[in-house]
C-alpha cells in the first residue's frame, strides 16, 4: 500500500525537485499548484501528507492548514509546511495552526526526506490505534485535539497501545514465535 503525498506549491521546478528526491520512496506523488486546487483535492484524494508552502496565490498556505484542521474529515492529515517564509512569527504560527512540521526552502533534501518519512510514520500509527479510544467525553473537540498531539499520550491506556502495536505491520511475530512483555 503507497502512501499519497500532497505537494501544493505555486512553483513547478519545485514539484519536480521534490518528486526526485521522494522517488526511492514508493510513494504516490499528486501535485496543486494554489490554495483554492489543494483544499478542492484533499477530501477525495485523502493523502496522507501536505507538504505546504505558505505564498501561493490565492489562498494562502496558513488559511489551508486552518481549514484543513477545522474539518472533521481531514483534521489528522499531517502538514508540513515547506516555505520560503522563515520568519520566526510565521513558524510560531504554522505550528499554532497544528502543523507537524516547517521547513524553509532552500531545504536540504535528506532533512526532507527524514521530516517526511517522521511524518508518514505517525500518520499509520496513529491510523492504528482506534478514533474511539482517544478522548474521555466523545466529543469531536476533544478527540481532535487528542489526536493532534496536545494529549494522546494521557489519553490512550498501555493495552491500547499494545493492541495497536499488535497491528502495526513493522512488529508482526511469525506464528512459531513467542513474545514476551515485561
Amino acid at each position: 500500500m503507497s502512501q499519497r503525498v500532497l505537494i501544493a506549491d505555486d512553483s513547478a521546478p519545485l514539484h519536480k525537485l521534490i518528486c526526485a528526491h521522494l522517488a526511492a520512496e514508493s510513494l504516490d506523488l499528486h501535485s496543486v499548484y494554489d490554495g483554492e486546487s489543494a483544499l478542492a483535492t484533499i477530501p477525495s484524494l485523502r493523502p496522507d501528507l501536505v507538504l505546504l508552502d505558505v505564498d501561493m496565490p490565492g489562498i494562502n498556505g496558513f488559511e489551508v492548514c486552518r481549514q484543513l484542521k477545522e474539518s472533521d474529515e481531514t483534521h489528522t492529515i499531517p502538514i508540513i509546511f515547506l516555505t520560503a517564509a522563515a520568519s520566526s512569527e510565521a513558524k510560531l504560527l504554522g505550528f499554532d495552526l497544528h502543523a507537524m512540521d516547517y521547513i524553509t526552502k532552500p531545504f536540504e533534501p535528506t532533512d526532507l526526506l527524514a521530516r517526511v518519512r517522521v511524518a508518514l510514520r505517525t500518520k499509520l500509527l496513529l491510523d492504528l490505534v482506534p478514533a474511539s479510544r482517544v478522548g474521555d467525553d466523545g466529543e469531536r473537540a476533544t478527540r481532535r485535539r487528542a489526536i493532534s498531539g496536545h494529549r494522546i499520550n494521557a489519553r490512550l491506556k498501555f493495552t491500547d497501545l499494545l493492541a495497536a502495536r499488535g497491528a502495526n505491520p513493522w512488529n508482526r511475530v511469525a506464528p512459531d514465535q513467542t513474545v514476551i512483555i515485561n
